[in-house]
């Protein structure tokens, strides 16, 4: 990187440009920033007390910028899963045990497969957002390379896990008939995990830059493309399930098609592509040091609730069906806190980015009222029409009643839900991901999984026991998160996002005289604020203000990242993906050889079943693979 491309004035700030300081004939100090208008303080655009303190920026702009970034991430969020959702319809007039294959496929590649993926892009949300927000703009190009070379090597274990998902499921007790249609599933779908993961990366590249109407549209067009080919595989041609799997991939890859001509065509990558470079090999840890705590902080959540499907099913065939619903109530509603999530990390580490502190705290400011309004109005939905929900999925009477009385514990969820996905949301944009995911195991498997398993195996309460111990945990989580932002000091976040986005070690000084004031750039764009007093005691500085005077942060424009030796590097990627290719090319010659080993070990397993039943070739050479 050469000085030519550092514009100066991105890294020195002309003194002058703080404006000046007014005393208005209220007494209040206001500063006046160059080319300012009158402002509109408070929640509801008036000068109210409550509106300076809490919003001194002005709630309404902020409010605006969140909601455009916040219908189309939830909508872009709801198709991806929708996905699964038409393969499982499509699936219904099959034959009983095609459909549960088919829902049983589903499951397993959203939990080792797209969740593993969605997990693993929260490095991009925080690389891309900050370096976008930054004056370094086409670093965002090295940096979405970097995040492609991350997820295809971690792309190697999941199909290895893929490919022998039969003896896996076999081992954990499922139906050995539907556990070898469903790997026949998953092996099938293999290659749309690759497009989807090529998505995920494509789409934050895009809601990053504030465009998150394309990856919207590219994904309902992945969906109007699912929908129709199977249905015309399935009910027109009359194919069988494995169809569905495959419509599903290519469903995949026209998204993924879609969004990389619309990248090319509208010409969007220009402000932050500089070309394939061989950058993106450098810092490659770097990276990883984000993506496995955000797949901990993703992963490790999703798997929490599936344990509630195995206590379920253990407990009667009616609880079951009652868990069944109230999880796709509560996956559907996640999508709007998710969508919450997405958008503040954007806007979070876009201002982090910028060194904005005081934006980025705004931001959040005006995120909770914004998911708190959202999370009464599905609270007050859970929680008075509780039959209308649950007969949108099934008409049972039984099940209707079940699913009515879990449906009146799980209401508050939608508070505890929306606040922490808000809070995720803000630790990914700073980087964060680490405290995040030590956070969330702590809360899911040391509290709530504790409280929630005795409470439906040992008390009358059943399922609503476990959805009892999440509540009290997921509070806790919430709880934690927002102390932890609240004792954030952020100018050490801007200094390690500097430090981030160039390449280059950011050196700190709290001297408010220092000759070269480079921190944050004005708060308030076009609008005149009113700011907050600077605190009494200056161990509180760090987190109770942030402001231009408070610290300062040197860069040197003429020096570029400093990067190693290129050899070593090549040599280092070289033997690694050569490692993972190897491991792949064992799965898949272990994966052929899988029908003629399963048999004998399945028949050890299955011996005392076929003594009692005596109906059953125990011979070495008898398949019992479906014992």
């Amino acid at each position: 990187m050469s000085a030519d491309n550092l514009p100066e004035d991105s890294l020195r700030l002309n003194p002058n440009q703080y404006g000046s300081v007014q005393s208005g004939n209220d007494g209040a100090t206001r500063h006046s920033w160059p080319g300012s208008q009158p402002a509109r303080g408070g929640l509801l655009s008036l000068p109210t007390r409550f509106g300076q303190r809490f919003f001194p920026l002005g709630y309404w702009k902020e409010f605006r910028a969140l909601s455009k970034l916040h219908l189309p991430a939830f909508l872009t969020c709801f198709f991806q899963v929708f996905l699964q959702t038409i393969s499982v319809i499509m699936c219904g007039h099959l034959s009983k045990e095609q459909l549960d294959a088919a829902a049983l496929a589903c499951t397993l590649i959203n939990v080792a497969g797209m969740g593993i993926g969605l997990g693993l892009s929260t490095g991009c949300d925080t690389y891309f957002a900050q370096t976008y927000g930054s004056a370094y703009k086409k670093r965002v190009g090295i940096y979405l390379q970097r995040s492609l070379i991350v997820m295809y090597m971690f792309l190697v274990p999941v199909y290895c896990l893929h490919l022998h998902m039969k003896p896996l499921l076999l081992l954990l007790g499922q139906d050995p008939v539907v556990s070898d249609m469903a790997s026949h599933y998953i092996l099938i779908f293999m290659p749309g995990v690759f497009f989807d993961y090529t998505f995920l990366v494509l789409a934050r590249y895009m809601q990053t830059q504030n465009r998150v109407t394309p990856p919207l549209i590219c994904a309902f067009i992945g969906n109007l493309v699912n929908a129709m080919s199977q249905y015309v595989a399935i009910y027109v041609l009359g194919y069988q399930y494995e169809a569905s799997a495959a419509c599903q991939a290519a469903s995949l890859m026209v998204m993924c098609a879609s969004l990389i001509i619309y990248i090319r065509v509208s010409g969007v990558y220009k402000e932050t592509w500089d070309g394939w470079t061989l950058e993106a090999l450098y810092d490659i840890k770097g990276f990883v040091r984000l993506a496995v705590p955000g797949l901990l902080l993703v992963a490790l959540e999703e798997f929490c609730y599936e344990v509630g499907t195995f206590i379920a099913g253990s407990i009667s065939t009616l609880q079951l069906a009652s868990q069944g619903i109230l999880f796709q109530c509560g996956v559907l509603s996640y999508m709007v806190s998710l969508g919450m999530s997405i958008s503040v990390n954007i806007r979070v580490g876009q201002h982090i980015g910028a060194r904005q502190v005081e934006k980025a705290k705004h931001t959040y400011r005006v995120a909770v009222t914004m998911i708190l309004t959202t999370s009464t109005i599905l609270c007050i939905v859970f929680a008075t029409c509780q039959k209308q929900v649950a007969s949108l999925f099934t008409s049972d009477p039984m099940v209707l009643e079940a699913t009515g009385e879990i449906l009146t514990v799980y209401a508050p969820f939608a508070y505890a839900d929306g606040l922490s996905a808000t809070a995720s949301g803000v630790l990914k944009g700073s980087g964060r991901q680490l405290i995040g995911a030590i956070v969330n195991i702590v809360a899911y498997y040391l509290v709530a999984l504790p409280i929630g398993i005795p409470l439906s195996l040992l008390t009358p309460m059943q399922i609503s026991g476990f959805w009892v111990g999440l509540l009290i945990g997921l509070t806790g989580e919430t709880f934690v998160f927002w102390l932890i932002i609240w004792r954030t000091n952020w100018h050490k976040e801007v200094r390690a996002a500097a430090g981030r986005i160039t390449g280059q070690r950011a050196n700190s000084t709290l001297s408010a005289r220092s000759p070269l004031i480079a921190d944050e750039q004005p708060a308030v764009d076009s609008e005149q604020a009113i700011l907050p007093p600077r605190p009494r005691r200056i161990r509180r500085e760090s987190r109770v203000y942030s402001g231009p005077y408070d610290s300062a942060i040197e860069f040197d424009p003429g020096r570029p990242p400093k990067l190693g030796p290129l050899r070593p590097v090549l040599i280092r990627q070289g033997l690694i993906w050569f490692c993972l290719l190897l491991v792949l090319s064992a799965a898949a010659v272990a994966r052929s050889y899988q029908d003629q080993y399963l048999p004998v070990h399945w028949r050890r397993l299955c011996i005392m079943q076929s003594q009692l039943n005596n109906s059953m070739d125990v011979s070495p050479g008898a398949n019992l693979t479906y014992c």
